[in-house]
């Protein structure tokens, strides 16, 4: 057993029971939280926010041969131009 964990192993063995339920929540929370670091996936440091063009917000959804066989499409303007019948 690891020397820091003794007095805990000893506070065990000299809690009153009434005591023993909060020990047990303690031990239970410091166990999840080393296993939640266990199983999390390893953080990857991330770049700083840009704005992206199309073709650069299309590249991980199309991959790159995707890209170059169908290039995105091309930004067009939401305000059609009606022409007026009179």
């Amino acid at each position: 057993m690891r020397p820091e964990l003794e007095p805990i192993l000893s506070s065990a063995r000299q809690l009153s029971p009434e005591e023993l339920p909060r020990l047990l929540g303690d031990l239970e929370e410091i166990r999840t939280t080393a296993l939640a670091r266990l199983t999390a996936p390893a953080l990857q440091p991330q770049s700083p926010d840009a704005m992206l063009d199309v073709e650069e917000a299309f590249a991980p959804v199309l991959g790159e041969w995707n890209r170059t066989v169908h290039p995105p499409p091309r930004l067009i303007s939401c305000h059609a131009h009606v022409q007026n019948k009179t």
